[in-house]
């Protein structure tokens, strides 16, 4: 049976204390997908690392995304076959890997009717994306097929209305972003690395040559300024790299061109489907693919693609609450509505929302956004910093072994002699052991438990794969763990063992941390968790005074900042809804 590495707050603090004494082959800055990634890789192949994030695991673009693992459909359309292929490869060996992360997804995608030749098009792009899923890897089943108006219909009883003339089914897949960071954080310490979160890079140290030989950064927890000596600097920051490469270079070149993507979320009304359709027309004629995306008992609405205007406060744009905007939530759904009459969506529908900056490579001239390139690069600064820029959630181990591959090089060069593994086989990450199918698995678990113990193991397994133990045995050993936290709306059930566990074995060191990318309760509860935000924020706050010494007024103090501060993170996503009511008014 798996056991989780204990990322306990603790264990953080001992991680400080070991990135300002020791000497690393690598320091990776950035704890996202790609930074997470990277770390796991390096780890696995015998290097010693360490992974710094200057706010939570995942608290950027990678717990802002549509949740898909994918191939991209319409790269095709952009001819890029060689993104699409690594992207589906990847997609499918995740599938295999990590059933608990990832999952197969039917998607619709609706043809207006009289548009027969695109309904050809999209067959024949798909046939194309289906043979390239097949040498992936792929299984046969999921070969797409069409579908007359009446039948996608019965699939979606949205469309009902819908002016369409057939549709076409077929597969992609589904993941949890956020906890897929944190199971890959996970994967590269039980590799060796040595981690942190709030950990923020603020400059770096150069030798006599002007290499980076040091980052100097910030424990925002403690107050406290260290220095963290590595042969070499991976930035993998996402869209904050060029902001990590100013602060090394002053007259760096910019090589990023954020766009900004913004999602809602709305209750399911797709029946397990996701839907592919086109956005409603912009000012220049330009349609933009949006999908609507089921995730439990929700449906996430995506997304938008608007590059930042620009102005002259610099990157700090992303370091604030991505703003949801009246405009954007009327576009999005009045792109579904127009598509699924069916589904009557208002601005009330909506439980919540959120954005973030995808990382994507500058174009070389004029591009509308959605037509840039989700390709990545991998570029070494002046000052010897390796830096991995752009590229998408799918293929991060991909990245995360061409970044390890590049590094392994520069390292020998630096005099590194020892040998890294080649690292062919992808890092195992954890709630995969066994050798038995999550399926298996799962039934197996449940033999003799009664029904409501069975809900509550499969809803585990699913979110933890076979590590679902490691929460079971808190909930049985500590007196209180094992029952729901109060508030909470069927959809977001968690039990309280649950938010001890993110403390203990998962590096959660505030209330949005739990709430928001470890249990998800920020998007899933009907009322974004604020009904249980004090019972959880006391959870925490216990969790963390124990572990490190905490006296109790010091644990009521964090207690009422945290409650204020997620009450606060709340406002901001939901201003929109502020702003539409204003506008009514006036």
């Amino acid at each position: 049976m798996a056991v989780s590495p204990d990322l306990s707050p603790r264990v953080r603090a001992t991680h400080l204390t070991r990135l300002g004494a020791e000497r690393f082959d690598l320091l990776v800055v950035g704890g996202g997908i790609s930074g997470a990634g990277i770390a796991a890789e390096a780890a696995s192949r015998g290097l010693s690392v360490a992974l710094v994030e200057r706010a939570d695991f995942a608290a950027g673009t990678s717990s802002k995304s549509s949740k898909l693992l994918h191939g991209g459909l319409r790269y095709l359309e952009q001819f890029h076959l060689h993104l699409v292929r690594e992207a589906l490869r990847e997609r499918n060996s995740l599938l295999r890997e990590a059933p608990h992360l990832a999952s197969e997804l039917p998607f619709l995608y609706a043809v207006e009717s009289g548009r027969g030749f695109r309904l050809l098009e999209v067959q024949a792009g798909l046939s194309l994306y289906d043979s390239l899923s097949l040498l992936g890897g792929g299984p046969r089943r999921w070969w797409h097929r069409r579908l007359d108006p009446a039948a996608a219909e019965r699939e979606v009883p949205a469309l009902a209305g819908a002016d369409i003339g057939g549709a076409l089914l077929y597969f992609d897949g589904l993941t949890d972003d956020a906890r897929l960071v944190v199971d890959v954080v996970k994967a590269a310490a039980r590799a060796g690395a040595v981690v942190a979160n709030y950990c923020a890079v603020q400059g770096f140290v150069k030798d006599a040559r002007g290499r980076a030989v040091a980052a100097v950064a910030f424990d925002a927890l403690e107050g406290r300024t260290i220095q963290i000596h590595a042969t070499r600097i991976v930035n993998a920051a996402g869209p904050w790299v060029d902001a990590i490469n100013l602060l090394d270079d002053p007259g760096y070149s910019r090589r990023l061109l954020p766009t900004k993507g913004v999602h809602v979320i709305v209750p399911a009304f797709t029946k397990g489907k996701a839907l592919v359709l086109k956005s409603l027309p912009h000012a220049d004629g330009r349609r933009r693919w949006l999908f609507v995306i089921p995730w439990g008992e929700r449906a996430i609405i995506g997304t938008t693609d608007t590059a930042h205007p620009g102005t002259d406060r610099g990157d700090r744009y992303l370091d604030e609450e991505t703003e949801v905007t009246p405009a954007e939530v009327d576009y999005l759904l009045g792109s579904v509505n127009a598509t699924c009459p069916g589904s009557g969506l208002r601005p009330a529908d909506i439980i919540s929302a959120f954005g973030g900056y995808r990382p994507l490579l500058a174009p070389a001239g004029k591009a509308f956004e959605s037509d840039i390139s989700r390709e990545h690069d991998i570029f070494e600064t002046p000052s010897g910093v390796l830096c991995v820029a752009g590229g998408k959630l799918t293929t991060y181990r991909l990245m995360a072994r061409q970044a390890v591959n590049r590094a392994v090089r520069l390292l020998r060069q630096d005099g590194v002699r020892r040998l890294a593994r080649a690292g062919r086989a992808p890092v195992p990450l954890g709630g995969t052991e066994g050798g038995m199918s999550l399926a298996a698995f799962t039934e197996d678990q449940l033999r003799g438990l009664s029904e409501a113990e069975a809900r509550w193991t499969r809803r585990l397994i699913a979110t933890y794969g076979t590590a679902y133990a490691d929460v079971r045995r808190l909930a049985t050993d500590r007196e209180g763990l094992a029952r729901e936290i109060a508030g909470l709306s069927p959809e977001g059930t968690r039990t309280r063992a649950e938010v001890v566990f993110a403390v203990r074995h998962e590096m959660a060191m505030s209330v949005a941390d739990v709430m928001a990318r470890r249990t998800r309760l920020q998007l899933l509860d009907t009322h974004l968790g604020l009904d249980a935000v004090e019972e959880v924020a006391d959870l925490v706050s216990r969790e963390l005074a124990g572990a490190l010494e905490w006296d109790e007024e010091r644990r009521k103090r964090w207690t009422a900042a945290e409650l204020e501060a997620y009450q606060a993170q709340v406002d901001r996503m939901l201003a929109f809804r502020t702003a539409q009511s204003s506008a009514r008014s006036s």
